[in-house]
């Protein structure tokens, strides 16, 4: 009788714990532009676990190009080879710098390269 209801208890907060997991998930997904109902589901079946690696994954952002979700820092599409870097130039010249060495937009106040660490111009 005591062994059948703290199974229960135990199933319970169990189960209560991953929901809770689910719905901090779905602002997380969304700023990381993951899919927030996949995130939603695999935190319900894995709890803490897909909350850890819903928060250890890259942000993702569209290609202006293809639309294909690529990381933020990704220098080019890896569908439609679409320079990102070049679109980068383009769009906030005044805002950004570009590391010499890598090649990355590094905000226009940094003094080193974050990506690799080489000293700005």
């Amino acid at each position: 009788m005591i062994r059948d209801e703290l199974k229960s208890l135990v199933f319970t907060s169990i189960f209560l714990l991953n929901l809770f997991c689910s719905i901090i998930s779905l602002p997380v997904a969304y700023a990381k532009g993951r899919s927030m109902a996949a995130w939603f589901a695999a935190c319900i079946f894995l709890g803490v676990i897909g909350l850890v690696l819903l928060v250890l994954l890259p942000k993702l952002r569209p290609c202006p190009q293809c639309g294909t979700r690529i990381r933020q820092d990704a220098p080019l599409c890896y569908y439609c080879g679409y320079d990102m870097v070049e679109h980068l130039r383009q769009r906030s010249a005044d805002e950004y710098t570009y590391c010499s060495n890598c090649q990355r937009a590094v905000n226009k106040d940094a003094k080193t390269c974050p990506v690799c660490g080489e000293p700005l111009e």
